[in-house]
């Protein structure tokens, strides 16, 4: 018999990193005795507050009292990328205004995090 089991993603914050080890190695337990499920070794981890964690390309890294998400600097070079390869190809008559503009749109709510570099960079390209 196959099964599909839909994978769900959970993160569990704590002051001691201990603790969440614990947490970590019973939950890890459990799953597996319990519900013959495994965990990705690549994946899961446990890790301090102070080196925060990637997760679907946006970093979260908590500052104080507050969580902080930020794109790594590998995410801006991506999308830096993409955006000077569609001002080309507009310039080029390659691309039509309707086009550039659904791409400006895509990146802009794709990243809502980095709206306001996003816009300067696309500014900046634009003066020049």
């Amino acid at each position: 018999m196959v099964t599909h089991i839909s994978t769900r993603y959970f993160v569990l914050i704590h002051e001691n990193k201990e603790y969440l080890k614990e947490v970590f190695f019973k939950i890890k337990e459990e799953l597996e005795s319990i519900y013959k499920l495994k965990i990705n070794r690549k994946k899961s981890f446990v890790v301090g507050s102070n080196e925060g964690i990637t997760f679907l390309g946006i970093h979260y890294k908590i500052k104080g009292n507050r969580i902080v998400q930020f794109l790594p600097n590998k995410k801006k070079k991506e999308i830096r990328k993409k955006i000077k390869k569609n001002m080309f190809e507009f310039k080029n008559n390659n691309k039509n205004i309707e086009s550039l503009f659904s791409s400006r749109e895509c990146f802009l709510h794709s990243y809502k995090v980095s709206r306001k570099y996003i816009r300067n960079l696309i500014y900046e390209m634009e003066k020049s």
